[in-house]
């Protein structure tokens, strides 16, 4: 297994690490992580998934990387926006999408998942790409103004941006004892954790375009060729799914609600991701 890194885009600001066996493959399998998260994710999910399978899947080449103004990758927290994201994803795709690779594998958690969606329409079917969603953020998100403190909103539309233990403060990362756990529950299903948030801060723009996020009305658009990996403890998003889009296929990550609940949870996913590409 050969493992570089890599730094992307004309100004080299978004930072990566690939691996792969053959050197020349045939199919790219691109990991999305949630926002806020560097490119391992929680409890390294990406990168178990990248050091398991490439051994495996010898054409492939596993590519992770950190969004702009995320982990090594250049700018602040503060400064991204679903655009900025999506034109991260765009700057690996337009160094690794060579004319040998015939199939691109989106792997994405969280906010991860809309950002591999937007990318998906952007490429308009240019090329064959399979999409793998983990917790997906289909469940009813209450607008901000019902969530966080109308005179903090106020004060982050002026500023611009401000640190996240303001906007949801708390102290408690284990037990969230003393967080407000509707806040909490805003920010988990974009993949986030807030023990990885609090110090660094998030911009009124990236809210407000959270606030207009309908991503079952998304996945309507999709084609068959997607899977959303969901925790069976989550029953609302099981039944969201079950009855706006029975066509898409579920896996169910057993006794948990989110993957990072056990560890078993991360074998179960790299071996649905293995049956199916070995098939």
């Amino acid at each position: 297994m050969i493992t570089t890194q890599k730094k992307y885009g004309v100004d080299k600001k978004i930072y990566g690490v690939v691996s792969q066996n053959d050197r020349n493959p045939k199919v790219i399998s691109l990991f999305f992580p949630g926002y806020g998260q560097a490119m391992s994710e929680k409890n390294y999910l990406f990168s178990t998934i990248r050091k398991v399978l490439t051994p495996l899947l010898t054409n492939y080449k596993f590519i992770q990387f950190d969004y702009f103004g995320h982990g090594d990758s250049m700018g602040e927290l503060g400064e991204v926006s679903l655009s900025t994201m999506i034109d991260s994803v765009m700057q690996v795709l337009d160094e690794e999408l060579i004319p040998e690779v015939t199939k691109v594998q989106f792997i994405a958690n969280g906010l991860g998942c809309v950002i591999a969606n937007e990318v998906f329409k952007l490429l308009n079917n240019k090329i064959k790409i399979e999409l793998l969603f983990i917790h997906p953020p289909i469940q009813k998100i209450n607008k901000i103004k019902k969530i966080f403190p109308k005179h903090i909103l106020n004060e982050l539309e002026r500023k611009g941006s401000m640190d996240t233990q303001k906007l949801c403060p708390g102290m408690d990362y284990y037990t969230f004892s003393d967080f407000n756990m509707e806040q909490v529950g805003f920010f988990s299903r974009l993949g986030s954790y807030m023990l990885y948030l609090h110090g660094q801060k998030c911009s009124y723009k990236f809210l407000s375009e959270i606030d207009e996020l309908n991503f079952v009305n998304e996945l309507k658009q999709l084609y068959n060729n997607t899977k959303v990996v969901i925790g069976e403890k989550d029953e609302e998003s099981i039944k969201m799914l079950n009855q706006n889009l029975p066509e898409i296929y579920i896996i169910k990550l057993p006794d948990v609600h989110y993957f990072h609940d056990h560890p078993k949870a991360v074998d179960f996913i790299i071996q649905a991701i293995h049956k199916d590409e070995v098939r």
